[in-house]
């Protein structure tokens, strides 16, 4: 008992010198000589390391031998009333435990440190010139200390008396302690299974939180699993749904492909077909322009022999006096009968062999009217055979026209009738027809001018120009029709298409 006090006592005076030191890092320079004073007469003769060895002891009351950092800088802290947010005490702590891992440091250790802290703390005094109000604190301090001492020594001594008493109580002691030690053996034993059920009755509630905790989880996952299989049942719904959609998509795509197929091929089969009527129609075209080369030299030449004739006719005029005014006045109006020209001829012809027939509608409908309209028709056509071309022909005039208005036709339908045309009924024929007006023309410009011939030379050979005459009358073909005219049975035209855009794909 007087021991504990006695060390009690020497803590005490450390931590004393100790307080001390660090209140005087934080006085100003002009209080500094006192608080050395207050100092040495308050601490007496210990040194820095009997003030270390008692702060270690005091912070390891089990003496172990290893003190923990937290211990040491609390033990300072309440010896010396200062914050922990102070920089010597977090300095300290870095210095004894740099990891901050909360370590134990032995004896060594600490008072290496301690050493080394409290020169830096003592280089590094000028700095604390904020604490100048904590100096009559520490005097204070320093007053209770020395009342302290005073009354410890009075306590040492009565503790020495303690202790002359206490020596002859451990001794009775000693010998009732020698007959409980099989007690202790068996309170040791009780204790250290003691301690060994307490370690396995927390290892089995650290368990048992751990399996609260693993619980815990597997509900919140097993909610978070429920809820992500609701979604994916709502996906896998929206997704047969779209299935559905998509095949009857395919089906109807199947179908429009089909009937596309379909199209395309009834398109193609159209123009193939198209090609093979324009095929034979450039072929005929080809044939109809040797055949207009050809019928143009005949018209050079009829020109040339009719030239002749009006020549021969004037020069006859020269040799006659008199002629009668009738005869003259016929070959007039057959000189200028070829300046008519040939188309009217044609419809006069038709009108005189068909007129009677009031019944049956024209044959000429829907050409006549293209004739009309037609730049052609007003006087642009240069010849007779041009003339019968484009009688024969009169779709290529519609193609053009049709052409000039593809802007405004792109807009319609890819098919569409071609109206007022007229597909001839004997093609083959049209050449030698063509043929025969022109001989019938020419015969009858021919005969006015054999009449007025014969005229001159009736004195001389009447019989023999009478005989010459019936023949020329007898040849010439008077009850021929044109190429174009349709005979009584035939059937009547029909109706052509053709393509005024690509057909749609």
């Amino acid at each position: 008992m007087m021991e504990d006090i006695y060390y009690k006592s020497l803590e005490n005076e450390a931590v004393g010198q100790l307080t001390a030191f660090l209140s005087r890092e934080t006085m100003p320079q002009d209080s500094i000589g006192v608080s050395s004073k207050n100092l040495t007469l308050n601490a007496g003769q210990c040194s820095e390391e009997h003030v270390l060895k008692c702060t270690f002891k005091a912070c390891d009351p089990e003496q172990t031998g290893e003190v923990s950092v937290f211990r040491i800088i609390e033990y300072l802290q309440e010896m010396t009333g200062q914050n922990c947010e102070d920089w010597r005490f977090r300095s300290l702590y870095k210095r004894l435990d740099p990891q901050e891992r909360g370590i134990a440091v032995d004896f060594s250790t600490f008072c290496a440190v301690m050493k080394d802290w409290i020169s830096d703390c003592r280089q590094e005094g000028e700095d604390a010139v904020d604490l100048t109000n904590s100096i009559q604190d520490l005097q204070h301090g320093n007053k209770q200390l020395a009342v302290q001492n005073t009354k410890l020594q009075k306590t040492i001594e009565a503790a020495e008396e303690l202790n002359s008493r206490l020596s002859e109580e451990i001794c009775d002691l000693k010998g009732k302690l020698k007959g409980t030690q099989p007690a202790l053996e068996q309170a040791r034993v009780l204790a250290n299974e003691l301690e060994d059920l307490k370690v396995f009755s927390k290892s089995l509630e650290e368990e048992n939180s751990k399996l609260h905790t693993q619980a815990r989880q597997l509900v919140k996952e097993q909610q978070f699993l429920s809820v992500q299989l609701d979604k994916v049942q709502e996906m896998n719904k929206k997704l047969l749904l779209e299935k559905e959609s998509s095949k009857c998509k395919i089906k109807d795509l199947f179908t429009k492909k089909a009937k596309m197929k379909s199209q395309i091929s009834e398109y193609e089969n159209l123009i193939s077909c198209k090609d093979a009527a324009l095929n034979e129609k450039t072929k005929h075209a080809e044939e109809l322009t040797v055949t207009l080369d050809e019928y143009r030299m005949v018209v050079q030449e009829l020109k040339l022999e009719v030239s002749r004739l009006q020549e021969h006719l004037s020069q006859s005029y020269q040799d006659q006096y008199v002629l009668p005014g009738d005869f003259l006045e016929n070959v007039k109006t057959c000189s200028q009968a070829p300046a008519q020209p040939l188309w009217m001829e044609i419809e006069e012809s038709q009108r005189q062999q068909f007129g009677e027939e009031a019944d049956l509608p024209s044959p000429l409908c829907g050409m006549l009217t293209s004739l009309v309209t037609d730049p052609l028709a007003s006087g642009d056509i240069g010849s007779l055979a041009e003339r019968a071309v484009y009688s024969t022909f009169p779709e290529t005039t519609l193609l053009s026209s049709a052409e000039s208005d593809s802007t405004t036709a792109s807009q319609e339908q890819a098919l569409v009738p071609v109206c007022g045309e007229l597909i001839p009924t004997v093609r083959e024929k049209s050449d030698e027809n063509l043929f025969e007006i022109l001989l019938h023309r020419f015969l009858v410009s021919s005969s006015c001018l054999l009449l007025h011939i014969l005229w001159n030379l009736v004195l001389l050979g009447l019989p023999a120009f009478i005989a010459l005459l019936a023949v020329s009358f007898l040849v010439l073909p008077f009850n021929q029709q044109p190429a174009w005219a349709e005979s009584k049975g035939c059937s009547w035209p029909q109706l052509q298409l053709q393509y005024l855009q690509p057909p749609p794909t």
